[in-house]
């Protein structure tokens, strides 16, 4: 363990190093760079918990190697020091690694197969978000048009909900060039990084995009496993109407074995619902989110928990550089007794300069507890 650490650390110096030597044939982006920072009361005193991300991405030129590398680095306690104990401890050194830049996914692409509008990648790793709505941003230049429950910031102690399926593994993808102005279709096969070894998954994905409408749906299958496999699908649907309406809907079932899911319940679904209205710069929209009972092929145990959100607004971005309002969040979990809280959310969101700050005060209302009442968060996110 001790010796694969410092292996890691050394490459990932080597490669920076030598990054230099290559810069002509290469293009260095940050897809995304987060910071927060929660101020709670612990054991009676006040502080600071900090979380970053980084994503680094490194792409190939015209006429360079043709390929894609992306590293990570996720940390949601940067107050703690990262230095190496003095003697063996696996609990420390796997802090201390979690705390270094890793691979996220390497690709390799061979665009336009037999000069067609279709390109080959190959992969290994985490890449493709399916059912968030990025792909609209990504492939088609919209402005986003997920909803802001997704991710850390809502789900900091359960599963981070991005989507509902990632592709993960090693294997093959087909996808479309940008030769359709409404259209993106995608194809993977791969071994799956979820279900281990000698475990592989298909996924089809595609995506429409019309004037107010949008629609992106997938399926999927991963074999040899159980008695008749794994299957997978999901929908995503945002309209937008011409007086300022929109409604925007995620669901779908992560993962449905028919042997063991001989009920076929609501437990299975992923559902998101979030109907929003915008009339000159004041905002109402409304979140409802159903957890599933499986997520990224693994049990969530979330099942029967149900979030809604309720956010008034004033602010429109890009037409005003900041957006403030009020969020009210009530959690109704069903798994574990009839339990409900309810919180009070503050907010205000300033762009400024290429990157999207967030600054909120939640206060905990019920269940009421002095310790717990107040948490405040500052965020920053930008990317280049």
């Amino acid at each position: 363990m001790e010796k694969g650490f410092y292996q890691h650390r050394i490459g990932i110096l080597l490669l920076f190093f030598l990054g230099s030597s290559i810069l002509s044939a290469v293009e260095v982006s940050i897809p995304n760079l987060e910071l927060m920072s929660w101020g709670r009361l612990e054991e009676g005193t006040f502080g600071l918990y900090s979380r970053g991300y980084l994503e680094v991405a490194l792409l190939g030129a015209e006429r360079g190697f043709g390929g894609k590398a992306e590293f990570l680095f996720e940390d949601s306690n940067l107050e703690e020091s990262a230095t190496l104990p003095s003697s063996y401890d696996q609990s420390a050194l796997e802090q201390a690694f979690r705390k270094t830049l890793r691979v996220k996914s390497l690709s390799v692409e061979m665009k336009q197969i037999f000069q067609l509008p279709v390109s080959m990648v190959y992969f290994t790793g985490s890449t493709d978000v399916i059912g968030s709505g990025k792909v609209f941003t990504s492939v088609f230049g919209l402005a986003s048009l997920a909803s802001p429950v997704h991710g850390y910031l809502y789900f900091p102690k359960g599963i981070q909900y991005e989507g509902i399926h990632t592709i993960a593994g090693t294997g093959l993808k087909l996808y479309t060039d940008k030769a359709f102005e409404t259209l993106f279709l995608s194809a993977y096969t791969y071994q799956d990084q979820y279900l281990g070894k000698g475990k592989y998954s298909s996924d089809l994905w595609i995506a429409f995009n019309f004037e107010g409408l949008q629609l992106e749906t997938f399926i999927g299958a991963s074999y040899p496993i159980s008695t008749y496999g794994l299957y997978r699908a999901g929908l995503l649907f945002h309209y937008k109407t011409p007086e300022g309406g929109a409604f925007f809907t995620q669901i779908g079932v992560p993962r449905w074995d028919p042997k063991e899911d001989t009920r076929f319940t609501v437990d299975l679904f992923y559902f998101l619902f979030e109907p929003r209205v915008q009339i000159g710069l004041f905002g109402v929209s409304i979140t409802f989110f159903w957890h599933p009972s499986y997520y990224l092929q693994t049990a969530t145990g979330e099942s029967g928990i149900t979030d809604l959100y309720i956010r008034f607004s004033y602010g429109k971005q890009p037409q005003t550089s900041w957006v403030g309002g009020i969020e009210n969040g009530v959690t109704l979990q069903t798994n574990a007794g009839e339990q409900i809280t309810y919180r009070l959310t503050p907010y205000v969101s300033i762009l400024t300069s290429g990157v999207q700050w967030e600054f909120r005060i939640n206060f905990n209302l019920y269940p009421y507890h002095w310790n717990s009442l107040i948490q405040t968060f500052v965020g920053a996110k930008t990317s280049f």
